[in-house]
């Protein structure tokens, strides 16, 4: 019988909370927890809300695990933090078996979904079979994605569930604590239909989906049997709110105009322009927070017309002054990226700072040797056969500052080493097409989510689906496999920083650009504004369990 590392939740006046990485435990005690709220939080009221885009799939939370609003109606056996510190939710404890195999939960007792079902290990045992068996998600592949590694679901009793895993698998536990691992009640699982654009899935979060126009407003109203919450929140019982009501406005001019005059109560993705509006002024707030999970990062195209030399690859990095391009295009909404691991995450290292970046004299250097020493009428470098050295970036829809620094690049790129840029603006179809037949040589995104080897699984694997470098490298599978199955923390994080070292600075496979904020404003009679963020960026939001008004 193997031993066991115990994870023990106390729930009441101390609560400890432990991070189980394999054999690998740290406590939280009751001084880490958040702050309870202020005397005087005042129940009920109707939060107006205006975003910049709702859930782009559908309204099931497996398909949108990156989409805050969602925690409003779902929840997981455990939740997590940005600090990868994981707490009590559904689950009251749980314990690891130490060969990383074998995830023992211990359900809450208490825990009612919003149609009347009873929540037990039979419930948690549906949804995961569901979402395996891929009769749930409609867009996500969890059998090759959160549950490559799953081999069996038991029930022990009415309050026990236990998960087996093939192999270890290191974000096992962050993965199932967020949307990704939520669960919904067995009927309404049973009843969805594949009409249903999922509004009929019924959670135990704090919230019931009441109303629904498609793209355009969501309604929630308060699940007054709601009381669970999880360790992390800062309060206990229902939700002080009685609605909340979310309007898509795409315009952020518009959402700022809808806040100042009173129409809306809180607004997402505030410009850069309109955050004067909102910040010191007393009448209103304005709260930023660093985006979790992979930064905003140009990918280049192993395959792709320049970028198949590593030497090119290393020029467009070289000739870059990304550092001063960030702090005057953002200027202060994000910060320069230098590596593909935020500076937020556990995992981040110092390394790569200024390894890389502003040296056009090694840029062009490196462009001569690779043979593009010509140049045409229009003062680009040109190869042997006298083609151009131009490189083009498959975009799909650069938002704000993101369309400025490109701007800038292609600018600075023609400048400093006769490098043209062209940007292919297409759309998801046209983009899937134009990447399976390698017809770009930059890919630009930021991947969501704050545990960079699920990511890093995704995006450089042979098999990866978000491999847009199209990158086949043994001693890189080796390295994914590592982190996954490392048991301690440590040994995940040192495999982590090697592999982030061997994309950036070995391979140059990649082009760090920002680490971007999400924010948003809200009028001052808005509290605990700060908790409508979901841990992975992406604002849909909000989450409002904690928010309160005047």
């Amino acid at each position: 019988m193997s031993k066991s590392s115990t994870v023990v939740a106390a729930i009441g006046a101390i609560l400890i909370a432990c991070l189980v990485t394999g054999s690998f435990i740290k406590k939280v005690d009751s001084q880490s927890m958040p702050p309870r709220p202020k005397q005087g939080a005042v129940h009920g009221g109707t939060l107006r809300v205006a975003i910049s885009k709702l859930p782009p799939y559908n309204l099931i939370p497996f398909d949108n695990s990156w989409t805050g609003i969602f925690l409003n109606q779902f929840e997981s056996l455990i939740k997590v933090d940005g600090s990868l510190h994981y707490y009590p939710s559904l689950a009251k404890s749980w314990e690891v078996s130490s060969d990383g195999k074998t995830y023992t939960f211990h359900l809450r007792h208490d825990v009612l979904f919003q149609d009347g079902d009873k929540f037990d290990a039979k419930a948690v045992k549906t949804t995961f079979d569901a979402l395996y068996n891929g009769t749930l998600a409609r867009v996500e592949s969890y059998k090759d994605g959160v549950f490559r590694q799953l081999k069996v679901v038991r029930v022990i009793d009415d309050y026990t569930v236990q998960i087996q895993l093939h192999s270890p698998d290191a974000a096992f536990l962050t993965n199932i604590a967020t949307l990704a691992g939520s669960i919904a009640s067995p009927t309404s699982i049973k009843n969805l239909q594949k009409t249903d654009l999922g509004n009929s899935l019924k959670g135990t979060g704090p919230f019931e989906l009441a109303e629904v126009i498609p793209d355009q407003r969501l309604v929630y109203k308060r699940f007054d049997k709601y009381n669970w919450a999880a360790g992390n929140a800062r309060h206990t019982g229902p939700a002080y709110l009685d609605k909340v009501v979310v309007e898509k406005v795409s315009d952020s001019a518009v959402r700022a105009g809808l806040l100042t005059s009173g129409q809306v109560d809180l607004i997402d993705s505030v410009d850069l322009n309109d955050i004067p509006l909102f910040k010191d002024n007393p009448n209103f707030q304005f709260v930023s927070v660093p985006e979790n999970g992979v930064p905003w990062v140009w990918y280049f195209n192993v395959n792709g017309f320049a970028t198949d030399d590593i030497r090119v690859r290393e020029a467009v990095q070289d000739s870059l002054d990304v550092d001063s391009l960030v702090k005057n295009i953002y200027q202060g909404t994000a910060k320069h990226a230098w590596s593909h691991i935020p500076s937020t995450s556990n995992f981040y290292s110092t390394q790569l700072e200024g390894a890389y970046s502003n040296h056009v004299a090694r840029a062009n250097a490196l462009l001569d040797e690779a043979g593009w020493t010509g140049r045409n009428s229009e003062g680009i470098r040109t190869n042997a056969k006298g083609e151009p050295l131009e490189l083009v970036l498959l975009d799909r829809g650069l938002p704000g500052r993101d369309k400025y620094f490109t701007e800038a690049a292609q600018q600075a790129l023609r400048e400093n080493a006769s490098i043209k840029l062209t940007l292919d603006t297409v759309d998801q179809a046209q983009g899937f097409a134009k990447r399976k037949e390698n017809r770009y040589s930059i890919f630009h995104t930021s991947v969501s989510g704050y545990d960079q080897g699920i990511s890093f699984i995704y995006l450089f694997s042979a098999t990866g689906v978000m491999n847009f470098s199209k990158i086949r490298d043994p001693r890189l599978d080796e390295l994914l496999t590592k982190q996954s199955e490392a048991i301690t923390l440590e040994d995940r994080t040192r495999y982590l920083q090697e592999i982030d070292r061997y994309v950036v600075l070995e391979k140059k496979l990649v082009l760090p650009i920002a680490e971007r904020q999400s924010n948003v404003a809200a009028k001052s009679t808005v509290h605990n504004v700060d908790t409508s963020f979901a841990l992975k960026r992406r604002y849909i939001g909000p989450y409002a369990y904690d928010i309160w008004m005047n």
